[in-house]
């Protein structure tokens, strides 16, 4: 199975589009320690050559960066309406007069909450959206701790502690390799519950990308995104519970410049616990 990190900032990027902090200005001039692999873009991921998780507004610059033609996407899971993680123009422009010709597959099957696609379909009728923009994504919304199949995928929906009712993380399972990913971001630690379910359903994950918005290791609480020492907490439970293993490969992703340290520094640090750190256009096979 390959996970190929598209985008691997927070909504505001690395550097911020606006921002003139020292983190921005020394990442935007390669210097202090800051290289390539601290310039983010906005969230994406794809898994194996068909299926994306999340659509930003810098979709298509992964693209063109990572040499990958969108129109054999067949499948897609949205974490959530927020626009790092949904632009409802892309699909506009899937479907527009001239601008998505040949596509390997007219339909394209997406999984996510109501409230996601609610706000999806209200931003492409503000966009001008033809009925056959509508008519090719063919939708499935699963309740929490339901799964959804596309494909060869399994896709079970857990809640995220993010936003007011309709944000996901994701189980996802390939059923021809037998492997299985947990995309966790955007989200707080997970509740209780949930870690409970994936216990009870005695899955063993294979990899995991874990939410890191706020890096800084003295960080201690946020109400909807982890930070470093939430990440070790949540490895640590996911060890205990059998729900991941001594093989499970763990990288942390989604970083915001507010609370952030050059890549490399980065690495170092997460390595004590066992962690690996995203970077846009890392591939990992597994």
């Amino acid at each position: 199975m390959k996970y190929r990190f598209l985008g691997t900032a927070a909504a505001e990027g690395i550097p911020a589009v606006f921002c003139g902090c020292p983190v921005c200005a020394a990442a935007r001039a390669g210097e202090k320690g800051y290289t390539e692999k601290d310039v983010r873009t906005r969230s994406g991921s794809m898994i194996n050559d068909d299926f994306l998780v999340d659509f930003s507004s810098d979709s298509n610059m992964h693209a063109i960066e990572n040499n990958l033609a969108f129109g054999k996407i067949k499948y897609m899971a949205i974490t959530h309406p927020h626009c790092d993680h949904l632009y409802p123009q892309e699909f506009v422009n899937r479907d527009g007069v001239g601008h998505g010709r040949n596509l390997l597959r007219e339909e394209l099957d997406i999984v996510c909450s109501e409230k996601t696609k609610d706000v999806l379909l209200q931003g492409l009728v503000y966009l001008g959206g033809r009925k056959t923009t509508v008519e090719k994504l063919q939708f499935q919304t699963p309740a929490p701790y339901e799964s959804a199949t596309v494909g060869p995928y399994v896709i079970t929906a857990l809640p995220a502690e993010h936003m007011k009712g309709g944000a996901y993380f994701y189980l996802i399972t390939d059923t021809r390799e037998n492997k299985t990913l947990l995309h966790c971001n955007d989200t707080a630690l997970p509740l209780e519950e949930t870690l409970d379910f994936l216990q009870n359903s005695g899955v063993k994950i294979d990899f995991a990308e874990l939410d890191c918005t706020l890096f800084g290791v003295g960080f201690d609480h946020h109400y909807s995104h982890m930070g470093y020492v939430h990440c070790v907490h949540l490895k640590s439970e996911l060890l205990r519970r059998g729900i991941a293993t001594q093989n499970t490969v763990f990288y942390i992703n989604h970083f915001t410049h507010n609370d952030y340290l050059p890549y490399e520094e980065m690495v170092k640090i997460a390595a004590k616990d066992g962690f690996l750190v995203s970077y846009d256009g890392l591939v990992v096979e597994f």
